[in-house]
């Protein structure tokens, strides 16, 4: 009898002999080596035992086994609590290590570093080298240098003889007004190029008209004009106050279409008002802080949003939070709530900007739903909001006891 061979088809699996599959145990291994640190880590910031994590962080930068995009900002916050003096020259390392893509944005916070620790040479130097970059070609930077370049320029005045504003003659190699005078072309420079792009921006009209008052021959009414123009396009709240301040002792211009809006905002009290909008700035840098050295809980956050992103939202407000790592710090926290505020502030800014600027995009149909659910959830959740907590017999809000610290005071 002929043998009947199984016809083998090559595509049915043999099931009763399953592929065997390795496993890579050094992979696993590997795998767990990088974990283990992160998660100790992980372990020492929670307790805040910056000691042992900055020892810790140190020998994980030497491995050069973790990316620098991942590991960069828990340096900033282990260095800031135990060598705050060490944290700009870290930063400036860590934009030095940067990769093409992350340079911008590590290269805009070494610069915000040297700013606050008034370092403005260096900082316009740094910017100058790198402004004309297409990666690094961008306002911020721009208006960053016009500050440094406008608080060098107030330092060299100060420096300068007491006959160089008089008729009396003085020595033109003299230092102090050779630098005095090199300054003034940078100042006014970086000053007019940011005011074609930032004409709203109140601090830096405040710092061009100051100039203005003794540096070059240009008219301030020119400057105002510009500014003036660009405000019945997009008006601004904080810039109408200081319109009309700055209108009390010189006449500019006619301040009757100007008072109109302000006596419709159902305010007289122009000082009162222009101070209320230093605090709100002042505000917002301290929640800056407290972001960036991790100090900011869930309840300050949604203190701040509700009294400042909701109710005293300005564009000065919105450039500044846009223009800082608010958002990314947030999003970058362990807590599930913060990081769904830094949603919501998000957009509140974008809801804020697209009803009060012509020239913004319009904001797409899905974040317009978000916004609506966002708004309906907050009308059905008016207990979580942070005032409702405090007790009745308190005889101001925490946001006013915030307004009330001596590092509030304006005088």
């Amino acid at each position: 009898m002929a043998k009947i061979r199984a016809a083998k088809l090559a595509h049915i699996s043999n099931i009763s002999r399953p592929t065997p599959y390795s496993l890579d145990a050094l992979a696993i291994e590997q795998l767990l080596e990088l974990q283990r640190p992160q998660l100790q880590l992980r372990y020492y910031l929670d307790r805040a035992q910056y000691a042992e994590a900055r020892v810790l962080f140190s020998e994980m930068i030497k491995t050069a086994k973790y990316p620098l995009e991942s590991i960069w900002k828990i340096g900033v916050e282990i260095i800031s609590k135990t060598t705050p003096d060490d944290l700009t020259d870290y930063l400036k390392a860590v934009y030095i290590g940067s990769s093409e893509s992350l340079a911008p944005i590590t290269f805009n916070v070494y610069i915000d570093q040297l700013m606050l620790s008034e370092n403005w040479e260096l900082a316009l130097e740094e910017m100058e080298l790198l402004y004309h970059r297409s990666a690094f070609h961008h306002p911020i930077l721009l208006r960053k240098m016009a500050i440094c370049a406008y608080s060098l320029w107030k330092i060299s005045k100060e420096k300068l003889p007491e006959t160089y504003f008089q008729d009396e003659e003085y020595d033109v190699d003299d230092f102090a007004v050779s630098r005095y005078e090199k300054l003034t072309r940078t100042t006014s420079k970086y000053l007019a190029e940011t005011h074609k792009l930032y004409k709203l921006d109140v601090e830096i009209l405040d710092m061009y008209l100051t100039f203005l008052d003794t540096a070059t021959d240009r008219s301030k009414k020119e400057v105002i004009s510009i500014t003036l123009h660009a405000f019945k396009e997009n008006p601004d709240r904080y810039m109408l106050f200081y319109l009309l301040k700055i209108n009390q002792d010189d006449q500019y211009f006619k301040t009757n279409q100007l008072e109109a809006r302000l006596k419709k905002s159902g305010s007289h009290k122009v000082d009162e008002m222009l101070k209320f909008e230093k605090r709100l700035q002042r505000i917002f840098l301290i929640f800056l802080t407290q972001l960036e050295n991790n100090n900011a809980t869930k309840q300050f956050i949604k203190l701040v949003r509700k009294n400042l992103f909701k109710r005293s939202i300005s564009r000065q407000i919105c450039e500044a939070y846009q223009s800082s790592l608010a958002y990314q710090l947030m999003r970058s926290s362990h807590d599930k709530k913060i990081r769904r505020l830094a949603k919501n502030i998000k957009r509140d800014v974008k809801k804020y900007l697209k009803h009060n600027m012509d020239d913004y995009d319009s904001v797409k149909e899905e974040e317009q739903l978000e916004i609506k659910r966002e708004e309906e959830g907050e009308q059905e959740n008016v207990g979580d909001n942070i005032e409702d907590s405090i007790p009745s017999n308190h005889t101001m809000s925490l946001f006013e006891k915030y307004l009330k610290h001596p590092l509030f005071d304006d005088e």
